[in-house]
């Protein structure tokens, strides 16, 4: 592996092996930047306000961090009557995008997007981002990092150089 970009949750869990972080980005995004990043807890624009413990929650994966664990850490941070409730349910997605398209179609109640991820769909998906609305951010997390094999640590300078680092 030369160069790539994994999802914080499963470098920290062991499961990307021996890679390395050498970098984290910095895409200059709200929520998103000085090499930080949050989610966007995104709901059906217009819909009630969301019940936790009746709410579908659209995940992307239960390996993501900020599609699925930064969701349920909102959650039971929360303060008021609903504080520490879990949701109702749950669908996964397999991605950010599609959670969005679940909550704007009504098949979920709500999804956490990162903030890159919502850059994303307000860009590409325009239809779907007017469809919802943001209710919060999530707590800042270090963003997700590049990575490369413990054989490329020689050229660490080199895979920085181009890249928009924190």
């Amino acid at each position: 592996l030369l160069l790539g970009q994994t999802c914080g949750l499963p470098f920290v869990s062991g499961r990307c092996g021996l890679a390395e972080v050498f970098a984290c980005p910095d895409y200059g995004l709200p929520g998103a930047s000085s090499g930080l990043y949050a989610s966007a807890i995104v709901v059906r624009r217009g819909a009630r306000p969301v019940r936790e413990r009746a709410a579908v929650a659209a995940i992307n994966g239960m390996g993501s961090q900020s599609g699925c664990h930064a969701l349920a850490d909102w959650a039971l941070t929360r303060e008021g009557p609903v504080a520490g409730a879990l949701f109702g349910g749950c669908v996964v997605s397999g991605a950010h995008r599609a959670s969005a398209a679940m909550v704007a179609r009504g098949e979920a109640d709500i999804a956490a997007l990162d903030a890159v991820a919502w850059a994303l769909v307000r860009r590409h998906d325009p239809d779907v981002a007017a469809a919802l609305d943001v209710l919060e951010w999530t707590r800042p997390m270090p963003a997700l990092p590049f990575v490369t094999a413990p054989a490329h640590a020689g050229l660490l300078g080199d895979l920085r150089a181009p890249l928009p680092l924190a």
